[in-house]
């Protein structure tokens, strides 16, 4: 008897409704191109997100991207800025700053 075979595991494409599900609307991009003399480009640079279709994977952003320090085009990794999260305050409501008057925030005048 054979012993019985696990189900493949479920491939997870990242696409861009997944990225705008965490409030971010940029990626950040970095060339994985070569410049003059064989050495790594490193460019970087920000793709707004902002009139794509959620339905539209990752992968397919970074075969188009073309770099524009060095040309290489599709040699890009492209990441969510998670940046945009620590812009935020990452306060929960009830840590948030008190809404008393302006006196009542300072501390005791020191002359």
């Amino acid at each position: 008897m054979f012993p019985a075979m696990a189900a493949p595991p479920v491939l997870f494409i990242a696409t861009v409704g997944y990225v705008r599900s965490f409030g971010i609307r940029t990626l950040c991009a970095y060339c994985l191109g070569k410049r003059e003399g064989a050495w790594p480009c490193h460019h970087a640079g920000q793709v707004d997100l902002t009139g794509m279709i959620d339905e539209t994977p990752l992968a397919s952003i970074e075969r188009r991207l073309v770099c524009t320090a060095c040309g290489a085009i599709g040699a890009v990794d492209a990441r969510p800025d998670w940046s945009e999260l620590s812009r935020a305050d990452p306060r929960p409501n009830w840590m948030a700053a008190s809404k008393r008057s302006d006196n009542a925030n300072k501390g005791p005048a020191l002359d």
